[in-house]
């Protein structure tokens, strides 16, 4: 008999082992993280949507380029909180959230390529805003403002999660 307990035992021994090589080299690149130091995050429009009168209120579309240098690794994001300047004048806290939707639906950092990202910024009129405010209402295009963005984002490949830390500046 060909087949004895002792040489089953060995048959799967040896197979486990051969699986582990195997699949060792595929577990490890699921599992390690991207190079979020190769993954830029910049400013590259403020485009002015409504201006309110009566609520005070400026809503902006902030446009994000988004890019993933040649690597090895499709990564995504699922969040991506940021604050916004005027002309050094802090005008609050956003975020751009993709967190209700599945990884598969999010956007996708393919290597070598750059993904446009819009996040809606409103401005609220404040004390210490007022004549940015009253300059883009005046301009109704912003132009002569230099923006600023410093943020964080959470860059995801596979089942890691890595924080991506960025700051932008923008003449327009």
């Amino acid at each position: 008999m060909f087949f004895t307990k002792r040489r089953i035992v060995l048959i799967g021994t040896i197979a486990a082992v051969l699986a582990f090589i195997i699949l060792i080299p595929l577990i490890t690149s699921l599992l390690s993280s991207p190079n979020v130091d190769e993954i830029k995050i910049n400013l590259s429009d403020v485009q002015i949507n409504n201006i309110d009168n009566i609520t005070k209120t400026i809503d902006l579309y902030l446009i994000l380029d988004v890019y993933n240098s040649p690597t090895q690794k499709t990564a995504t994001t699922s969040k991506i909180d940021y604050g916004l300047y005027a002309n050094d004048v802090f005008l609050g806290d956003g975020i751009l959230s993709y967190e209700d939707i599945p990884p598969n639906g999010r956007p996708q950092l393919s290597p070598g390529s750059t993904v446009q990202l819009k996040s809606k910024f409103t401005i609220f009129l404040s004390d210490s805003n007022k004549d940015v405010v009253d300059e883009l209402v005046e301009q109704a295009i912003g132009k002569n403002i230099i923006w600023k963005i410093d943020g964080n984002a959470q860059i995801e490949s596979a089942f890691v999660f890595v924080p991506k830390m960025f700051s932008d500046t923008l003449l327009k």
